[in-house]
């Protein structure tokens, strides 16, 4: 009785490798640095800060040196004090800087709070000239402004802190009223407050009046559309864009011109016809986009 011969399966770690063939070949030696930006001793980083007060940023970058290593390098900046603006400089390792970042510590930092410009510069102290600004952009939690392929925007440029901010009330029979504070840009989306009349009989007619100071400059002056009478509480809303439309359950809307950016020297207040000494405003917001005005 014959027997069929068992042909052993081949060792799969023989087996050929079939590929496509590489139309693109990479050189693996003498290579060009991934980056165009060559450091030298006589460059310095010098990086320009803008934030709320407590904020602590740092920047961190990675640099190619001539021997061929990458080392990592940080710099942490003093905590940030209100709108004021923080300059340091640091001495850097000749070399390829092959990226950076700034990030801003904690959580629940929004766009607009914390701006960064970083810069290589070179010169004497007193008169440092700017050869490359490698960063320029507000820094958030969890979103750091970096380099390559960040974008630069100016300090009064791009989305900003969407912020509500309260008043504090007058007292009876007085004007509420506020300046945005030095080195603020304000893109004003809305205005909320509420009047209570007293039993005094008169017709009290409400304007949100905006202007600059010292000068007095008025960029506008905005009515209600009725007068509001004695003993009521009325809701006044003045927002972006909005119409004017009759009052609606003790509410008032009013007009904002649309994208109504204000400088720090603004100022934002009401203005009753024939207010009487016991009226009273109160539960009072200025709410916008908030930016730095400037270094």
């Amino acid at each position: 009785m014959s027997t069929q011969a068992v042909v052993p399966a081949p060792d799969p770690r023989n087996a050929p490798i079939i590929t496509t063939p590489r139309t693109v070949l990479f050189a693996t030696e003498q290579v060009s640095p991934p980056t165009n930006l060559y450091v030298t001793q006589e460059d310095q980083l010098r990086v320009m800060a803008l934030g709320t007060t407590g904020l602590l940023l740092s920047v961190i970058m990675r640099m190619l040196l001539p021997n061929g290593l990458i080392v990592p390098i940080e710099r942490d900046l003093p905590p940030q004090t209100n709108y004021t603006t923080q300059i340091n400089t640091y001495p850097l390792p000749e070399g390829f800087l092959l990226d950076c970042i700034v990030t801003v510590a904690g959580t629940g930092v929004a766009r607009g709070q914390a701006y960064a410009l970083v810069q290589i510069v070179r010169g004497p102290a007193n008169a440092l000239i700017p050869m490359h600004t490698i960063i320029a952009d507000y820094v958030s939690s969890g979103v750091g402004a970096c380099f390559p392929n960040g974008q630069i925007r100016a300090v009064n440029e791009g989305p900003g802190w969407f912020n509500v901010n309260p008043i504090t009330p007058p007292g009876p029979g007085g004007q509420w009223g506020g300046g945005l504070g030095a080195n603020t840009r304000l893109r004003l989306r809305a205005v909320y407050a509420i009047l209570t009349t007293s039993a005094a009989v008169a017709n009290r007619l409400v304007f949100l009046n905006i202007y600059t100071q010292p000068a007095g400059y008025y960029i506008c002056s905005i009515p209600a559309s009725i007068p509001q009478p004695a003993s009521t509480a009325w809701v006044y809303s003045w927002f972006a864009g909005a119409p004017q439309v009759a009052p609606v359950a003790s509410g008032i809307i009013c007009p904002l011109p649309i994208d109504l950016t204000l400088g720090p020297t603004a100022v934002i207040t009401s203005a009753v016809l024939a207010m009487q000494a016991g009226d009273q405003w109160s539960a009072i917001t200025v709410t916008g986009e908030q930016l730095f005005d400037s270094f």
